[in-house]
């Protein structure tokens, strides 16, 4: 249809939508986030906009050059495609893993996004994330008090099957939000065994492990938080086995489908 999604909503004509009203909106809203002023928003607002910033300008990317349906390619996507926000260029992955994840470094790579001389780590959405086993962690306080809000990993579309769905944040309502999305996530990604003592989740519990805990009981705890009332016997069984004391849970992650949302017709991107 004219919107560029196929019948039942799972794959996306990147390709038509170039020739619809909509893509020249989205166009003209990628264009826009040159004159955002990020020091000017509260944090809140600040969140809000770089979530919706990163899933716009990963749909506008895909509609523009293509859709990455390869890991080189993937890399190459989220790396060399850039985006000017208040004046800054920012890659796909600096957005996500400099600003969003408060400048820590994503899954396999030795480096954080921004030297500590690169003024654009002033807008990371927190202005320092230790190291683990850094003395300094947590300075007495909890790692909430610390850490950048890691409900991100709910909200953030890269385009493939296995990612969240595509909603739109608020500055007024981005905590209910995003509390919303990891429940949504977290009910739909994670299955419960008691009797080989296993919690099956997405493998995005995997990669991102310290952005939810230092420990597997502290992600198990996430886990057990994020778990809604709708899955209130998967729920109880989860209480159950991380409090009766008969050992350890263990963590198992499902296959994470990168096959890209786009339809056969979307032009690659190389």
């Amino acid at each position: 249809d004219s919107s560029g999604h196929a019948p039942g909503g799972h794959r996306v004509r990147y390709d038509a939508m170039r020739d619809t009203a909509d893509f020249e909106r989205l166009r003209v809203r990628a264009c826009a986030l040159r004159s955002a002023r990020l020091d000017a928003l509260s944090r809140p607002a600040r969140l809000a906009f770089l979530i919706n910033a990163y899933n716009l300008s990963v749909g506008f990317a895909m509609c523009a050059f293509g859709a990455p349906r390869t890991r080189t390619h993937r890399r190459t996507f989220f790396d060399d495609v850039r985006l000017c926000v208040g004046g800054d260029s920012y890659s796909l992955s600096e957005l996500e893993h400099g600003l969003l994840r408060g400048n820590r470094r994503a899954p396999y790579c030795l480096f954080r996004p921004f030297a500590a001389s690169d003024p654009r780590v002033r807008f990371a959405m927190v202005p320092r994330i230790p190291d683990d086993g850094d003395s300094s962690s947590n300075g007495g306080g909890s790692r909430e008090e610390t850490s950048f809000d890691a409900r991100i990993h709910f909200a953030l579309n890269c385009g493939a099957r296995s990612c969240p769905p595509i909603l739109s944040y608020t500055a007024e309502n981005v905590d209910d939000e995003l509390e919303a999305a990891a429940e949504a996530f977290v009910e739909g990604s994670t299955e419960v065994d008691v009797d080989n003592r296993t919690v099956t989740t997405s493998a995005i519990f995997r990669w991102y492990a310290t952005d939810f805990g230092r420990t597997d009981a502290e992600v198990l705890g996430r886990i057990l938080r994020w778990m809604p009332a709708s899955r209130g016997r998967a729920r109880a069984e989860l209480e159950g086995m991380l409090s009766d004391g008969r050992g350890a849970v263990r963590l198992a992650y499902a296959p994470y489908d990168w096959t890209t949302n786009a339809s056969d017709s979307t032009s690659d991107y190389d």
